[in-house]
């Protein structure tokens, strides 16, 4: 391992590095063992360094996540392929739905209640309080 690549680990473990050296180094962890014993090493130090004490310092599960992960086979993407379209289909539906028949308890008017007159029997002249200088104003619903 190059001593660019520690440089690299150290500045990752102080948020130092950029997304430049964050890619190089992802990619590097997951085919060097040499460079993930170096990384469990840092953060070693700096948990002892801060006054941490690690429950299971020699506890290393990353080899059995790997290989679990690895082993586990791929969900095809046939069925969200398929899936996708009914589902906007179903939304496309339901909304096309709403409108239809939301429109049409809009729109009918019941001709039993309805008899032409206005809801309000009565019209009454509606004020503006006059505040910080404004003129009032009359104003009435109707007429």
């Amino acid at each position: 391992m190059s001593d660019k690549m520690q440089e690299s680990l150290s500045a990752l473990l102080d948020d130092e590095a950029n997304e430049m050296e964050l890619q190089r180094l992802v990619s590097r962890l997951g085919d060097d063992p040499a460079l993930r014993q170096t990384w469990v090493r840092y953060n070693l130090v700096r948990a002892a360094l801060s006054g941490q004490h690690p429950a299971h310092p020699g506890l290393d599960i990353s080899a059995r996540v790997r290989e679990s992960i690895s082993s586990t086979p791929a969900r095809p993407a046939l069925g969200k392929r398929l899936l996708q379209p009914l589902a906007n289909l179903a939304v496309a539906a339901s909304v096309t739905a709403v409108v239809v028949f939301g429109g049409q308890q809009l729109a009918g008017i019941d001709s039993d209640n309805y008899s032409g007159q206005a809801v309000a029997g009565s019209v009454s002249p509606v004020g503006m309080v006059n505040s910080l200088g404004a003129t009032s104003v009359q104003a009435s619903y109707g007429t």
